[in-house]
């Protein structure tokens, strides 16, 4: 038999951990942080095949730096663990 603790309700609007983004929060063992922000967390405008190499470039560097912060927020919140 499993021996776990359940996180929820069981409300129809479901469950929310954490009221502000001040509210430290950990996931698997790590240490509670609160919500990750950052500039480099902004969307990224998409482009189409008619835009100029340079464009391009600079489009795939600006989701290169997405992604990126995105994984160092998801390390810290300990959601994953960066590497194997």
């Amino acid at each position: 038999m499993a021996d776990y603790d359940v996180i929820g309700t069981n409300r129809p609007d479901g469950c929310q951990i954490g009221t502000a983004s001040t509210e430290k929060v950990g996931f698997f063992g790590t240490t509670p942080c609160d919500q990750p922000a950052s500039s480099n967390q902004a969307a990224v405008t998409a482009i189409t095949t008619t835009h100029s190499t340079t464009t391009i470039a600079a489009v795939v560097a600006a989701n290169t730096t997405l992604l990126n912060q995105i994984r160092t927020d998801l390390v810290e919140l300990g959601l994953i663990k960066g590497a194997a």
